[in-house]
């Protein structure tokens, strides 16, 4: 269902309920004032048809929001025309053009409230022309209670779509950041949700002192994959990969889509025995994924987060190093970079 279609439902729940108590205080006056018929025809068309046939108009036309827009504009000019009919009639009248303004600041604020305002008074004036100008403002006791439905209803009616909307506009937002914070294809972590964990996670083992490290991995030969069996193919066996990863990291590691066929994986609290490990059971669990007889594997650079390193971005830089080192002596192996001696290769 798209979000036109929405509104155009949303609204003519509105003007259902609105239409419908409104008549009651219209019809009230009409009947104190010994209203003659075609008023009173009028007004239960507007009350009981009108609803039907603005959502058939809206729901028939090629733009259903633009058209419901043009609806709108009715329910306001008809406004003014039933506060000319009540003669003016206080309490019905202030409830009713309020009502009607609300209505409008709910769905479009206050470029549609002005945009409606000017057909309201035209018709307003028009209308009271062709009544006489008749003037009854005092509203009896009857007429009062009569308004109380309308009063206790609608406003009701327009909270709760006000609170419907506000829901599904959190519920579209916490998609949205759920959607930048994943990665599509893999349903690890984006790059740029993983870069602010990173950033947090040197703030933190900097302040308590706790070591950490940050795995770097690349499958090997990737764009052979793609090559022989095709994007699909590739396509699966990164997902395969990213399952791989989820199943060989710890509860509280966070593994990462970082670009293409690059993967970071961020080991709070690690040091450097339980990197190796986790990088080298990667390594041998990657040979189980198979591509058209094509065998997989994995290059990993390790570093460990070092005083010296200024950023995270330096950190990410020296796990880079050590996957670059990794892929040129051979690929399918594990090195870790350490800044005195540069590169070693663990021994696990």
């Amino acid at each position: 269902m798209t979000d036109d279609i929405r509104f155009v439902r949303r609204v003519r729940r509105l003007r259902t309920w609105g239409l419908g108590v409104g008549f009651l205080c219209v019809g009230m006056v009409f009947h104190e004032n010994h209203t003659g018929p075609i008023p009173w025809l009028l007004a239960i068309v507007h009350a009981f048809v009108w609803p039907q046939i603005a959502y058939w108009l809206a729901m028939s036309h090629r733009n259903p929001k633009f058209a419901e827009y043009i609806n709108l504009g009715v329910d306001s000019t008809m406004g003014g025309v039933w506060v000319a009919l009540m003669q003016f009639n206080l309490l019905p009248s202030v409830l009713l053009i309020s009502m009607l303004a609300a209505d409008k600041l709910n769905v479009g604020g206050w470029r549609l409230l002005l945009r409606t305002l000017p057909g309201q008074v035209i018709a307003c004036v028009f209308a009271a022309a062709l009544n006489g100008f008749q003037i009854r403002t005092a509203s009896s006791p009857i007429e009062i209670l009569a308004c109380v439905p309308f009063l206790l209803i609608y406003p009701s009616a327009i909270s709760l779509s006000a609170h419907g909307l506000a829901r599904r506009v959190m519920q579209q937002n916490l998609m949205l950041r759920e959607i930048g914070r994943t990665d599509m294809l893999t349903g690890l972590a984006s790059r740029t949700h993983w870069s602010d964990l990173a950033y947090a996670e040197l703030k933190t083992a900097r302040s308590r002192g706790h070591s950490s490290v940050m795995l770097m991995l690349d499958i090997d030969h990737f764009k052979s994959i793609n090559d022989h069996g095709g994007h699909a193919a590739g396509d699966e066996v990164l997902r395969q990969f990213a399952t791989l990863l989820k199943q060989s990291v710890r509860g509280i590691d966070t593994a990462a889509r970082f670009a293409g066929d690059e993967f970071v994986v961020l080991l709070p609290g690690a040091n450097a025995e339980i990197a190796a490990h986790i990088a080298e059971r990667i390594r041998l669990r990657t040979a189980t994924i198979r591509s058209g007889g094509i065998e997989c594997s994995v290059s990993v650079g390790i570093a460990m987060l070092e005083g010296w390193m200024p950023s995270a971005e330096a950190w990410v830089d020296a796990a880079d190093q050590a996957l670059y080192l990794a892929k040129s002596r051979g690929r399918n192996r594990v090195m870790t970079y350490d800044h005195e001696y540069q590169f070693v290769e663990p021994v696990v």
